[in-house]
């Protein structure tokens, strides 16, 4: 039961509500630039999170609710890297022009698999670290390097015997504000709250060499009550999550899939007023993993944004991981 992968958030740049909005702007005109400071002072506050910390729900990877013998420990590597834009704003424009983002993230992760009375569980630890820079409509944003929020989880099976070919488990990540952060700074690798994500997981095999992977997340955040310039109150509402994977098995050690990701709700408000902000997205995946030893797994998977609300649009994200058993 890997328990999920934690996927950088992406870096909605307004963290006053990350705006993801609908009418499109065309290249703005010099009337347009003073509007410009004030995106900038709204981005002070989305704190883009190494570990889809507190602004979205976690990211699975296909197989990752496989349960595993108790007393095993995983220790995993990841190299995230996302490249965004243009950026929307919920009932208001999208900005294209010279508009975007880009995270790069390393990420270690800890897990412990044990038993309570023949039920699975997980304990586990995320480390994320990683550097953030972008700009809008020409403006370039201060960049932000360092330790993100540190994540921290527990799950359980729900079955009393779970089987290798079949799952069903609930985990809760707790985000926890260690990361870099200062409320001036447009671009933040942490989000300066705690936030709560319990997700239920589900993992069939269909036949000897198809699978089928289920994820349904909800996220209640904190408050940040130091947010932007003008050090005001960040609050945003549940963010929900549906995601899915099909499998096909090439043979026994490797794995090609499909997989599609839903997210809803998050707006965002600022000292009581919506900032434009929210997670609102649909995104198509592929991945391909592969066990070079019994206890040695690759895995890389790409990822697509088909439509966003309130926020940076990933035109691409690439995740690679490695994990050893022990």
């Amino acid at each position: 039961m890997l328990l999920g992968i934690v996927v950088p958030p992406r870096p909605a740049s307004f963290r006053t509500p990350c705006p993801r909005g609908a009418a499109s702007w065309r290249r703005p005109g010099r009337g347009w630039f003073p509007f410009v400071p004030w995106i900038a002072g709204v981005l002070a506050l989305w704190a883009l999170c190494g570990f889809g910390t507190d602004a979205w729900a976690i990211d699975i990877e296909p197989s990752d609710y496989t349960p595993l013998p108790p007393g095993t420990n995983l220790v995993a590597l990841y190299s995230v890297f996302g490249d965004y834009g243009p950026l929307s704003i919920a009932r208001g424009p999208t900005i294209r022009e010279a508009t975007g983002a880009q995270s790069v993230f390393e990420i270690l992760r800890y897990i412990y698999y044990g038993a309570i009375e023949q039920r699975s569980y997980a304990l586990q630890l995320v480390v994320p670290t990683g550097t953030l820079h972008g700009e809008i409509a020409g403006q370039k944003l201060p960049s932000d390097g360092g330790l993100g929020d540190l994540l921290v989880a527990g799950g359980v099976s729900l079955l009393p015997h779970p089987q290798p070919t079949y799952n069903v488990a609930i985990v809760s990540y707790t985000s926890l504000p260690t990361g870099s952060y200062a409320p001036d700074r447009v671009l933040n690798l942490g989000a300066n709250r705690v936030s709560e994500d319990v997700q239920f997981g589900y993992l069939q095999a269909m036949g000897k060499r198809v699978w089928f992977d289920f994820a349904a997340d909800a996220v209640v955040y904190g408050a940040d009550g130091d947010a932007g310039p003008r050090h005001q109150t960040l609050q945003q509402q549940p963010t929900y999550q549906l995601q899915s994977w099909l499998s096909y098995s090439i043979d026994p050690a490797s794995l090609v899939s499909a997989g599609y990701s839903a997210l809803l709700g998050g707006t965002q408000t600022l000292g009581g007023v919506q900032n434009g902000l929210k997670t609102q997205s649909q995104q198509l995946r592929l991945a391909y993993s592969q066990f070079l030893s019994p206890s040695f797994q690759l895995l890389g998977s790409i990822a697509h944004d088909i439509n966003v609300v309130g926020g940076f649009k990933q035109n691409f994200g690439l995740t690679i991981r490695m994990f050893c058993l022990f």
